[in-house]
């Protein structure tokens, strides 16, 4: 905003990864609860915290109700907006309004193939291991290990 005022007034919307591809699937603004905890600043209990935008400068951000960021956000997997939009579902050889989830990180996706990986196979270090016996090292827009407990 201060160092590109041009550019910031140009801009309508500003999304992480995940939520530019449901955005450019859907049409839909909302974001994911999974991409704006991990990657930005929102807390899934609380939402947006008002005083760290101001204090940063964003008051924009604040006044305009989190429109550009996102004002509506999904728990991972809920539908977003109406589906599929005619020309992605043409894009993709798809029908429109197909179901699209609001998204994950790369990392909780690689999380959840952990769960779900066979271990049944002979040639994966992890064969016939527990679930808690697992780790898997995610590498993507982050890097990350995960693992599950109980």
């Amino acid at each position: 905003m201060q160092n590109l005022p041009e550019q910031w007034n140009q801009a309508t919307h500003f999304f992480d990864l995940p939520d530019f591809l449901t955005f450019k699937a859907t049409n839909s603004l909302s974001r994911s609860s999974c991409s704006l905890v991990s990657k930005w600043t929102y807390s899934a209990h609380d939402g947006w915290d008002k005083d760290f935008w101001t204090k940063i400068g964003l008051d924009e951000i604040v006044n305009n109700n989190f429109y550009n960021i996102g004002p509506v956000v999904l728990p991972p997997g809920d539908p977003v907006g109406e589906g599929l939009t005619s020309k992605a579902a043409a894009e993709m050889v798809l029908q429109p309004h197909t179901p699209v989830g609001a998204s994950l990180i790369d990392a909780h996706c690689g999380g959840i193939g952990t769960i779900g990986v066979n271990v049944s196979d002979t040639k994966l270090p992890c064969v016939n291991k527990p679930l808690t016996e697992r780790i898997a090292i995610i590498c993507g827009t982050s890097s990350c290990h995960m693992a599950v407990s109980f």
